[in-house]
């Protein structure tokens, strides 16, 4: 069965203010993976705690070429 990834920009207000809450959902609905579209404030090491507590992958980010440069 293929991994199965949502793109959390669909999820943009919602993470504004419970982004630990769209992971949780996230994972609750049966994905595997996210892609970013920013930590909405949150610093690097939280999310990567959720990410484990969730069981979630990130298989990719949306975010502008000049932050990836």
């Amino acid at each position: 069965m293929a991994n199965l990834s949502i793109q959390l920009y669909t999820l943009r207000e919602e993470s504004k203010t419970d982004f630990e809450g769209v992971l949780r959902f996230c994972s609750e609905q049966g994905f595997q993976g996210v892609e970013f579209a920013g930590f909405y404030g949150n610093d690097k090491e939280t999310v990567k705690g959720w990410l484990d507590k969730y069981n979630l992958t990130v298989t990719s980010a949306h975010v502008p070429l000049e932050e990836m440069q």
